[in-house]
């Protein structure tokens, strides 16, 4: 439910409780609004091994956090390849808002083991899924790391591991995770005129 769904960071969820974050990882944070501006979320960067995150196509996700079907979705498939032929690494890092830039995400407890599992930017993943798979993640790889390197993120991460920036949300700015879903899923004029 989306009450079960609003605690950070010892809160319980319908997906399991979520987990604090690593004691070593360097603290590098952000603010993001939602399109419309109305709700404001908080947390820091890391850099982590692609396979972490947990995306809406896996087993476990809680999908009450995807309002998009995207399996057998031919249009979303056509969007996708379009964004990894003119593949632009910058939408992938720094972003105001929740719904671009770096994924966003929260460590949840799932089934006994920690996930990264991604509120908002489930599609750029998938785009990242598929230039590792395509031999492509270095298109990603070079302009991530001066990014981190420049903004003072520690990249613990070999290339190997296909390394990706994410946002981990510390603080929910009274908002539920549902809630951050969806408006980031909803674009601003459908949100303004609901």
């Amino acid at each position: 439910s989306a009450a079960a769904l609003s605690a950070l960071p010892s809160g319980k969820s319908s997906a399991g409780s979520i987990a604090k974050p690593p004691a070593e990882v360097k603290r590098v944070g952000f603010t993001a609004l939602t399109p419309t501006g109305n709700r404001k979320v908080g947390g820091h960067y890391e850099v982590v091994p692609l396979a972490e995150l947990m995306d809406s196509n896996q087993p476990g996700y809680p999908m009450e956090l995807q309002a998009r079907d995207r399996k057998d979705n031919a249009a979303e498939e056509q969007t996708r390849e379009d964004h990894i032929t003119n593949f632009e690494p910058g939408y992938l890092l720094a972003d105001p808002g929740t719904d671009g830039g770096a994924p966003l995400v929260v460590r949840q407890e799932i089934d006994g083991k920690v996930r990264l599992v991604v509120v908002s930017g489930n599609g750029r993943t998938m785009i990242l899924q598929a230039l590792a798979a395509r031999k492509l993640y270095d298109r990603y790889r070079g302009a991530m790391k001066g990014w981190a390197e420049a903004n003072g993120v520690g990249v613990g991460v070999g290339d190997e591991a296909n390394p990706v920036l994410i946002r981990v949300i510390d603080d929910l700015g009274g908002a539920t995770l549902k809630e951050i879903a969806d408006l980031s899923n909803t674009n601003a004029i459908q949100q303004m005129n609901e």
